[in-house]
């Protein structure tokens, strides 16, 4: 994962989800932080998409979204 990050930062969506499969929910949040932070907004893909289901009950998650779909 690190190298692929390495290889195209722009995909940090995709990284969530490979880090919520790994069960690692603080950095797939941070992923999606900086996903966010770069102009990513598909809401109807973050609500539907299962891999990141880990995310929902959250409140950072839940946080995240207030901040980013007001």
């Amino acid at each position: 994962l690190q190298k692929a990050i390495q290889m195209d930062s722009t995909l940090h969506d995709r990284f969530a989800e490979v880090l919520c499969l790994q069960e690692n929910v603080p950095e797939a949040l941070n992923q999606l932080e900086k996903a966010f932070n770069n102009g990513y907004r598909d809401l109807f893909w973050l609500k539907i998409t299962p891999e990141l289901q880990i995310l929902r009950y959250d409140t950072r998650f839940r946080d995240l979204m207030d901040e980013f779909f007001k």
